[in-house]
């Protein structure tokens, strides 16, 4: 085991949710983990050593003893706490299950450790456990707003922001190429930023969401010009297309452009614009425009159709 893969005590806090002075106890009582020592008595932790006290945790949640797990081992405290679980009395979806707010405090450790490899891994491993929806709302919106606000501090670079933006992207970006596993609406929806617009997560977060309802969807990417998108959106017998607009500089008149030469083309088709759009909001009245400024307003609009 390299020194790249051993994790300091507060780093394996974070991502496991265990207190210092409990995992110091469980240590020194119970030997439920062995860290590494440096010549200056610091402990170090392995990735599997960090997963081991997330599963102690998460059996003592439910009321286990301590002392009657600490010695197991990865595997067998998987298979307690699969038994557990199966014993419940009352059911619980897996995702209401999860504590969401400490699945955003590991990705978030991950960041201010700079451990891209364990960003990927606590990513992978929440995915695998929540819905589309969930990972999409409840951790991927949060989690870009906190890294937004540290770039927007200054305390982060634009190397690294762009290197969990592209993390992000290839998790994301591995279930909307993958085959739904059923179609459940008639409807079709595009999603499209125009030209001038850059910014893609947006339209990429519409797609998961359209993903986990069972809507057929077609990404058409960012930087559209007007055309392009109107001839696409023709062709492929969109019923919706959702227009991505993060950029607060893009020109009004474009955007008023875009939203005239639609209804013009496409007037039964209906047109959705998320996020900073407001500069155009009072200029347009038709029943088949929306202004969807937050990923709740058009989780609830995919959910209706």
């Amino acid at each position: 085991m390299t020194e790249k893969n051993l994790f300091s005590i507060q780093y394996a806090s974070n991502l496991s949710g265990v207190g210092l002075h409990t995992i110091r106890a469980w240590e020194r009582r119970y030997n439920a983990v062995e860290p590494k020592r440096s010549g200056n008595g610091r402990r170090s932790y392995t990735q599997d050593q960090i997963e081991k006290l997330k599963l102690l945790k998460m059996l003592t949640n439910k009321g286990t003893s301590i002392s009657q797990v600490a010695s197991l081992s990865l595997d067998e405290l998987k298979e307690v706490l699969n038994f557990s679980n199966e014993t419940e009395p009352t059911v619980v979806s897996t995702s209401e299950a999860i504590d969401f707010d400490l699945c955003l405090d590991r990705l978030k450790a991950a960041v201010s450790f700079k451990k891209l490899d364990i960003l990927t891994y606590e990513l992978d491993k929440i995915s695998s456990e929540i819905s589309l929806r969930d990972l999409c709302i409840k951790i991927i919106v949060p989690f870009l707003r906190h890294i937004g606000s540290i770039y927007e501090a200054g305390d982060m670079s634009i190397a690294e922001e762009h290197a969990i933006s592209s993390i992000f992207k290839f998790h994301i970006g591995s279930y909307l190429y993958t085959k739904p596993a059923s179609i459940k609406s008639s409807k079709v929806v595009a999603f499209a930023t125009p030209e001038g617009e850059l910014h893609e997560f947006g339209i990429i977060l519409g797609a998961l969401l359209a993903k986990h309802y069972g809507i057929k969807f077609y990404y058409l990417g960012i930087n559209l010009p007007c055309e392009s998108l109107l001839k696409a959106a023709k062709e492929l017998e969109a019923d919706v297309v959702v227009l991505g607009v993060t950029n607060p500089v893009l020109d009004k008149k474009t955007l008023s452009e875009y939203i005239e030469k639609h209804f013009e083309r496409l007037s039964n088709v209906d047109l959705w614009i998320g996020g900073r759009a407001g500069v155009v909001k009072e200029s347009f009245f038709n029943p088949r425009l929306d202004f969807l400024e937050t990923f709740e307003k058009l989780d609830k609009k995919m959910s209706s159709i």
